[in-house]
């Protein structure tokens, strides 16, 4: 029976085993440059990119519709200006203002009320398109008297006097309230014709008048001592209201008789809202 050698054959597992492998005998593995996970890189990369371009500046995400109302004395062009200027500006230094995602009403607002100070201003947004409503602060009325055609500021005192031109026409402002003094007052630069919160509640009626879709010619007044006004208007229909009150009933009354009125409104001579809760019609 033959012995077994267990120094040999513990030796020989040893070896093949390879712990004690020759490290300037190793086999060396070639390097293989990634050129697959860098062309996936750039390939996202790209996409991305060109992504970001699309929602951001193609014209497809602009602006591209405004629409302006309720200007009188304000041209359009230089609200636009404005508007144009504002969109210029880069939002992070690089995203443009006029794209509908980006684009904040609020911007628009602040930069059209810094220029023109708006006694109401309202912007809205719809996809590409935004609406833009005002209605033009106004400092002055135009009192007439006579031939004589004057400027009073909001204190009611008399700070111009329009005089004719070489045509011999008077260039009168055409939005803000007209005064025609019945008892043909005589009046100069510096003097008082109404007290400050008539003024102010013929301004506040006037604009009431004009959103229900009438337009003012003028306001008659017997006399400057009186607070009584007969509002002449372009379609024919007198409106005679209180100045020495507060506007809100009254325009609020005025609302209601047009409607119930609507059929015959044509008809219709004069609406008389000076006393409270009864309003006269002719």
């Amino acid at each position: 029976m033959n012995r077994r050698n267990f120094t040999k054959s513990h030796q020989t597992k040893v070896y093949e085993s390879r712990r004690f492998e020759n490290p300037f005998f190793q086999d060396k593995k070639r390097f293989k440059f990634p050129w697959k996970k860098i062309f996936a890189s750039i390939l996202v990369l790209i996409t991305l990119s060109g992504f970001v371009y699309f929602i951001f500046y193609s014209p497809l995400f602009r602006i591209n519709s405004i629409a302006i109302t309720g200007l009188t004395t304000i041209s359009t062009e230089s609200v636009e200006d404005v508007i144009e200027n504002t969109f210029l500006e880069k939002r992070l230094l690089v995203l443009p203002k006029d794209n509908r995602f980006i684009f904040q009403s609020d911007d628009l607002h602040s930069a059209l009320q810094d220029a023109f100070d708006f006694a109401e201003l309202d912007i809205t947004q719809h996809g590409n398109a935004i609406e833009i409503s005002l209605e033009e602060r106004i400092t002055s009325i135009l009192w007439v008297s006579g031939d004589r055609y004057v400027i009073a500021d909001l204190d009611g005192n008399v700070i111009e006097d329009l005089v004719a031109n070489e045509e011999g026409v008077i260039d009168l402002p055409s939005a803000i309230p007209k005064v025609f003094d019945a008892s043909f007052s005589e009046i100069a630069l510096g003097d008082y014709v109404l007290a400050e919160y008539i003024i102010q509640n013929i301004i506040t009626f006037d604009s009431g008048v004009r959103k229900l879709n009438f337009e003012p010619e003028g306001y008659e007044i017997e006399s400057p001592e009186f607070t009584w006004f007969t509002v002449k208007t372009t379609s024919g229909l007198d409106l005679m209201f209180d100045a020495g009150k507060g506007t809100e009933v009254q325009l609020l009354a005025l609302e209601v008789t047009l409607r119930e009125h609507k059929d015959d409104l044509a008809e219709l001579e004069y609406i008389d809202l000076r006393f409270g809760d009864h309003v006269y019609v002719k």
